[in-house]
């Protein structure tokens, strides 16, 4: 069951798994996928995730389930010039703009168990 400040995003966000740092992100794809997707989303770390063996290419209902990937902005570069690079940028800035409402709930998640980074400003010497 999802805690109730998650419950707003349920048709958007439907599995959250927690991995060690050093546990790549498309290593668990196919465990997050429930078989009833027609459309996954992710960012330039799950490139390839289709062609995992582990790869769940077909949602319960018999029909193809759609990769949609962000490519690296590197490879953009390497791929495209002029006027194609500019459609490809905007189509990969729709990609994320899509990727992004689901990450946008594990922000205010770590907001609210007031997770932050601590930087050091100054160090006094004694």
């Amino acid at each position: 069951m999802l805690p109730p400040f998650l419950l707003l995003f349920q048709p958007t966000l439907r599995k959250i798994e927690t991995t060690a740092a050093n546990v790549h992100d498309v290593t668990q794809v196919a465990g997050l996928m429930d078989g009833t997707e027609e459309e996954l989303y992710g960012d330039s770390g799950y490139l390839g995730a289709e062609k995992r063996e582990e790869a769940i290419l077909t949602n319960g209902h018999g029909k193809e389930i759609q990769y949609i990937i962000c490519a690296r902005p590197s490879s953009l570069k390497k791929r495209y010039a002029g006027a194609e690079y500019e459609k490809a940028v905007a189509a990969e800035h729709a990609k994320a703009s899509i990727r992004c409402k689901a990450e946008h709930v594990f922000a205010v998640v770590k907001g609210m168990f007031r997770f932050r980074k601590t930087r050091l400003t100054q160090i006094m010497e004694i």
